[in-house]
């Protein structure tokens, strides 16, 4: 994680939030950890962000978190945490 704290036009932070989740499936197989992933980040769940400057308040976005997220990418290393 970076930050910039000068004040000028080009301001910029990046805030990371680390969350966890408990999949409970029969196995370490990735495509059944895959389903149990997309079953746990519902459609609706959407998380809220705004980028600002110093001259604007800038705008609310909204992004649905499943679309954000590579699933399967997600599994395949759930997988191999869990071989090892």
């Amino acid at each position: 994680m970076s930050t910039d704290a000068t004040i000028l036009p080009s301001l910029a932070a990046y805030q990371e939030s680390d969350f966890g989740m408990q999949l409970r499936t029969r196995s370490g197989d990735a495509g059944e950890l895959e389903r149990e992933l997309r079953a746990l980040i519902a459609a609706g769940l959407i998380v809220r962000f705004r980028a600002v400057s110093e001259v604007s308040a800038g705008t609310e976005k909204t992004q649905a978190l499943a679309e954000l997220l590579d699933c399967p990418a997600l599994a395949a290393a759930a997988a191999g945490a869990a071989s090892e």
